[in-house]
């Protein structure tokens, strides 16, 4: 009975639940919001794109369903991460849409509560994220299972120890062969007419669904303690 269980767990993981398309640009939308409205404003705030390698790793996080592990993983040098988990609910990507920045002020010393979370959104160097989908075991005695979002963030960080941007006047730092788009810098595409995307409909879309999200999704730091810890520890 022990290896039919074992058995299925590994069937369950193998189908997680990867973005669709529409769902990449509700993905990229949340985090274009956020990192285009910052407060103070960024000087050098990249552009996201999608990135199939991001979500590769995000996969593999949940995956391994073990922070520790992951932090020792070389796959995970150079990228940043963050979770957010419901015991409850099941997890949408639009989701990212309520991380809320906390009052966060630049100020590495001055984050309390769930402000890792947003940094993590808004680290400026970050060019590519990719998400996953989920679920992670804790290792009460209940044994109750937690929905997991997993979305990496690349190149980054998995512990943010200094700003997460420059403030600033809006893109005065983009690199030689971008454009400001959104209060980002965007690499242009030489000889090439390049025609704005109406996100107006993404975006309302996005407006509409976030503000009927269960209270009792949390969003939570990421990569502070072991998954079985940290997952027993939010668990209401």
């Amino acid at each position: 009975m022990r290896e039919l269980i074992c058995l299925l767990a590994l069937l369950v993981r193998a189908f997680a639940k990867i973005p669709s398309e529409s769902e990449r640009e509700i993905i990229l939308e949340c985090n274009t919001q956020q990192r285009g409205n910052v407060t103070p404003n960024a000087t050098n705030m990249m552009l996201l794109n999608y990135s199939t390698k991001a979500q590769d790793l995000a996969e593999k996080t949940l995956t391994i369903c073990n922070t520790t592990a992951v932090e020792k993983d070389p796959d995970f040098k150079n990228v940043g991460a963050l979770f957010i988990t419901s015991p409850n609910e099941t997890l949408e990507y639009k989701d990212l849409c309520n991380v809320a920045n906390y009052s966060y002020d630049l100020d590495p010393a001055n984050c309390s509560g769930n402000c890792e979370t947003y940094k993590q959104i808004v680290y400026a160097a970050s060019t590519g994220v990719g998400c996953a989908i989920d679920v992670c075991n804790t290792s009460n005695v209940a044994d109750v299972p937690l929905n997991v979002m997993v979305c990496i963030y690349d190149p980054g960080v998995l512990r943010i120890t200094n700003h997460s941007y420059e403030s600033g006047p809006i893109c005065s730092k983009c690199p030689d062969g971008y454009e400001c788009y959104r209060n980002q810098c965007r690499r242009m595409t030489p000889n090439v007419t390049t025609t704005t995307t109406d996100t107006s409909e993404t975006s309302s879309s996005i407006t509409s669904i976030t503000s009927t999200t269960s209270a009792t999704t949390m969003i939570t730091p990421i990569l502070i303690l072991p998954v079985t810890a940290f997952f027993v520890h939010n668990v209401i």
